[in-house]
């Protein structure tokens, strides 16, 4: 036991960015707690400028000034989308700091562009405790390979399934590791890296040049940390895997914001909901998250259901390109953020997360639930362990659109299937019970 105020070294790249995802939501929310304990705070990010961020000010501008939280931005923020860029200055300025603050515990949340300082910090620290928001072996644009190894064309709805459909048949233990070492043979290839180049952008050439480089360092890093946290049994598998080891392995469920908390909302009551079954989604239009192939799914399905999606995620290109019949149900919406999430979440009748690809733990699952809401979601390991069909919300095959078809109708045509499960929905693990697992956890 330490006789001074416990002292964290935070790794979180995306810390004071303007629009956080729920990876940023989790780190503010865990730091924010750790500052209220008393705890001195540093935090190694990109260079957003927090101070353009009304909340962020709010939230933490009297911790910054008596010093008790530390902020350095030691990427610039162009930076951060060549993901896997190793930087000899990055990584003295962490070891600098690190020097400097000598810090109890270094904890790592997301480290886009900052591989390099996680590298040497956990080589010089002997206490840094990695939490697994993401995979964190690798950036989702792994799935510029295809099925069969080879570097894909580039996304196309059917091209996209077919390749995702034999993904599926996959076992989780087999599906990661294949695909970690397709991408290491891949972008060893001189003739992939020239069939590459036709395909995409400068960024992502950028990116397929760095992908050998980030897993022979990212991989050997499983066993530097001394704790790794996971939320969920598939990561738990996977991370194990590259550990060798279950030892400072622990499985923790995140917690979900206090601003997403049922118990703090304003006397908002549980309607029986109106005679339109509203479903919500609050993910990006990206592949693997299921939404393209959704749409399709809405495009499929008979005339005149009372059935509403709504996009929070403000997917507009998604409403440009799609169907006359795709858009009898869709409903448009811009991106939402904040206290706007949580009052969607309390209009729609269950929240959807259609995911083609394995997920570690989608963090709007948890936040579906603490506002009493159902989540309808791909039967996806890394969502089952929370979401349980016909209790809490409804697992439908990932990828099937027939099944998604089918279940969606049913549920149109009679609502109070979803609506009645309202009462088995609850989560409320918060920042501080989180803390306290974790504690518990990581200082056994």
């Amino acid at each position: 036991m330490t006789s001074h105020p416990k002292k964290i070294l935070l790794i979180s790249s995306f810390f004071t960015a303007p629009s956080p995802g729920g990876g940023v939501t989790f780190s503010r929310d865990v730091a924010s707690e750790w500052l209220h304990r008393g705890y001195q705070v540093d935090v190694l990010c990109a260079d957003f400028s927090w101070e353009t961020v009304p909340q962020f000010v709010s939230r933490f501008q009297a911790f910054m000034r008596s010093k008790q939280l530390r902020v350095y931005g030691v990427i610039n923020t162009s930076e951060l989308l060549r993901s896997h860029q190793l930087s000899g200055d990055v990584q003295r300025k962490a070891l600098q700091i690190l020097s400097e603050r000598n810090p109890d515990e270094v904890h790592v949340h997301n480290f886009h562009g900052l591989l390099s300082a996680v590298n040497a910090v956990a080589d010089a620290h002997s206490n840094v405790i990695y939490t697994a928001l993401d995979f964190g072996l690798a950036c989702h644009s792994f799935y510029l390979f295809d099925s069969e190894g080879k570097l894909c064309a580039g996304p196309q709805a059917g091209r996209c399934q077919t390749c995702l459909s034999k993904s599926q048949k996959m076992s989780w233990n087999q599906f990661f590791p294949r695909l970690l070492g397709l991408a290491g043979a891949v972008a060893s290839r001189q003739s992939g890296l020239r069939h590459h180049l036709n395909y995409f952008s400068w960024s992502h050439r950028r990116y397929l040049k760095k992908t050998k480089g980030h897993l022979e360092v990212m991989l050997p890093l499983f066993k530097k940390f001394r704790h790794v946290v996971v939320p969920s049994p598939p990561t738990f598998n996977l991370v194990k895997k590259y550990r060798e080891s279950a030892e400072g392995l622990h499985e923790i469920l995140f917690p979900v914001s206090e601003l997403f908390q049922k118990q703090t909302l304003a006397n908002k009551p549980l309607e029986s909901g109106g005679p339109k079954l509203r479903l919500l989604f609050l993910g990006h239009a990206d592949v693997i998250k299921g939404w393209p192939f959704f749409l399709k799914v809405l495009d499929s399905l008979p005339d005149g259901l009372n059935l509403e999606v709504v996009d929070g995620g403000g997917n507009a290109d998604s409403f440009q390109t799609a169907s006359a019949e795709t858009r009898r149900y869709l409903k448009s919406s811009f991106r939402l953020r904040g206290a706007e999430i949580k009052e969607a979440i309390l209009n729609a009748d269950a929240v959807i997360v259609p995911s083609l690809w394995p997920e570690n733990m989608p963090l709007v699952v948890i936040e579906g639930l603490a506002n009493g809401r159902p989540v309808i979601a791909s039967d996806q390991a890394g969502i089952a362990h929370v979401i349980k069909s016909g209790v809490n919300g409804f697992l439908v095959e990932p990828g099937n659109s027939q099944h998604w078809k089918e279940q969606l109708t049913a549920w149109a045509q009679n609502p109070n299937t979803i609506r009645n499960l309202r009462a088995n929905c609850t989560y409320t693990k918060n920042a501080s019970t989180y803390v306290d697992e974790l504690e518990a956890k990581v200082n056994l």
